[in-house]
């Protein structure tokens, strides 16, 4: 997007948080010093674009932890997306973090309706995969990377 089209988004009642600056693939490895450096950049970035602060962001690929929660506040990030399938929200150092279910493009609409609507057995299944990624995600390192990358070119 250019910069005149985030600003017109953000004007019409859109919330624009950052995603980050370099969308690192393991975020959660990353050195403290890098993870305050990356939320920094990435909203001042935002903020020279918007002309405020940005105050809330997103996790890149789900490479969340407590460490990456606290750089973003240490960061200036007072709201906090993962990717978690949780509608529970908790608090690090002052941050508010998010969970959220997915919906992409060629999620069923009745599968959007009962996520929104609280399907325990839609939700929960939500749950299980997210947390076998999360399994094959530590297991596989590199190579589940890869794959992944690959299936998603």
């Amino acid at each position: 997007m250019t910069r005149a089209e985030i600003r017109d988004l953000a004007a019409r009642g859109h919330v624009v948080g950052s995603h980050s600056c370099s969308h690192p693939l393991d975020m959660a490895s990353s050195s403290w010093s890098g993870l305050v450096d990356e939320w920094r950049r990435s909203t001042d970035v935002l903020a020279q674009v918007l002309g405020e602060k940005v105050r809330v962001a997103s996790v890149p690929n789900g490479s969340f932890s407590r460490r990456v929660a606290a750089a973003a506040a240490a960061g200036g990030v007072a709201a906090l997306f993962t990717s978690e399938p949780t509608v529970m929200c908790g608090v690090v150092d002052g941050c508010v973090v998010i969970g959220r279910f997915s919906i992409k493009r060629d999620t069923p609409a009745a599968t959007a309706a009962a996520l929104c609507t609280g399907a325990a057995a839609v939700r929960l299944r939500a749950f299980a995969f997210w947390n076998l990624k999360k399994v094959a995600k530590r297991l596989g390192g590199r190579a589940y990377r890869a794959v992944r990358g690959a299936v998603y070119r």
